[in-house]
């Protein structure tokens, strides 16, 4: 396992750099990466962001999170993790996503 597989919080300059190192195998399904380019975020199979108006920021708690619409998120410190949270309009609440 080389450095990049180990680390939990990646960031690539680009999206085309990012297609490479995960055609490599080297970027682990449960980091979080972050990708300047288009200012999105790929964690767990899935693709946050695009929209950088809908990122909210760090958080170090769920209790922090500001008022929110629907396709905002925010990455947020529970116990001693990191985990995205998306607003959901129809319950007015921020949820964790897998």
């Amino acid at each position: 396992m080389n450095d990049i597989e180990r680390k939990p919080f990646l960031i690539f300059k680009s999206r085309d750099s990012y297609e490479q190192a995960k055609a490599r195998e080297e970027v682990r399904d449960d980091a979080i990466v972050f990708i300047r380019e288009d200012g999105t975020i790929w964690t767990h199979g899935y693709m946050f962001g695009g929209a950088v108006e809908h990122a909210k920021g760090f958080f170090k708690s769920v209790d922090l999170l500001p008022s929110g619409i629907e396709g905002d998120w925010a990455i947020v410190k529970v116990d001693n993790g990191w985990y995205i949270y998306t607003y959901n309009s129809n319950t007015s609440l921020w949820e964790q996503t897998e």
